[in-house]
C-alpha cells in the first residue's frame, strides 16, 4: 500500500469530504456494495465518466492508489461510533 497518511488521519479527511463533497458518501457506500461503475454513474445519474473523476479526487485526497484502500478506510470512516450502554457516545470520543 503506498498510503503516506495514517489510517485514523485518512478516515478524519474521508469524513471531512463528506461534508465537503456531498456527492462523495454515496459513491463510497454504492462502491462498498460492490456495485460496477457503471451501475452507480446510473444510480447517481452521472456518467461514468464524471464517476471516475470523482473517485479520482478521493483517492488524490486520501492518498491512495487502490479500491482496496478505499474500501478500508471507507469502512472505518462510515462505521458508527461505539456507545456506553444506554446509547450514549463516550466524552473521550465526542
Amino acid at each position: 500500500m503506498s498510503e503516506s497518511l495514517s489510517d485514523e488521519s485518512a478516515v478524519d479527511i474521508l469524513q471531512q469530504l463528506f461534508v465537503r463533497r456531498p456527492t462523495c458518501r454515496p459513491i463510497i457506500e454504492l462502491f462498498l456494495r460492490g456495485l460496477p461503475r457503471k451501475v452507480i454513474a446510473t444510480h447517481l445519474g452521472i456518467s461514468t465518466h464524471t464517476l471516475n473523476w470523482h473517485i479520482k479526487r478521493i483517492y488524490a485526497a486520501l492518498g491512495i492508489d487502490s479500491s482496496v484502500s478505499l474500501a478500508r478506510i471507507s469502512m472505518k470512516a462510515l462505521r458508527p461510533p461505539p456507545t456506553l450502554g444506554d446509547g450514549r457516545i463516550p466524552d473521550a470520543i465526542q
